[in-house]
């Protein structure tokens, strides 16, 4: 039995040091309400700075057999469905950077399912306001 994780723990450590290319796409939620949208119908959705659909691709750096760093660059988006003037509000937010931790489960060689928790903040461009984008996240993972 320790023979085989002997060699477990050698196979992962030939990795170390590796580097190779990822995609992530994933659902969020949180942040702060920056504005609420109401339907025709009475009813209403609030617009949050950390909710929607989150589309990232970087590369991803093995530090140790369990361990790896990840530099990414994203695009996340919230949509509002429906017509009217709702439909098209819009703001003008500065890029942000911010603080990731994830822990993530590797399915396969190439596929993972990771959640994340995220800390950042945005700023309304030519304008003091800032708005927290704090979110959580399930994210899938394609490596190549």
């Amino acid at each position: 039995m320790k023979r085989h994780r002997y060699q477990t723990l050698l196979a992962g450590a030939a990795n170390t040091g590796a580097r190779r290319p990822v995609l992530h796409v994933s659902a969020t939620y949180g942040g702060d309400t920056l504005a609420t949208a109401e339907y025709t119908d009475c009813s209403s959705v609030n617009i949050r700075a950390g909710s929607g659909l989150d589309l990232k691709g970087g590369v991803e750096y093995r530090v140790a057999p369990q361990v790896s760093l990840q530099a990414t660059v994203g695009y996340h988006v919230a949509r509002l469905s429906g017509s009217g003037a709702a439909a098209n509000l819009n703001g003008n937010y500065g890029n942000t950077t911010g603080g990731v931790l994830a822990v993530e489960y590797m399915g396969a060689k190439n596929w993972g399912v990771s959640f994340r928790l995220v800390n950042e903040k945005y700023t309304l461009e030519n304008s003091n306001a800032s708005f927290s984008g704090n979110h959580a996240g399930l994210f899938a993972s394609y490596y190549f």
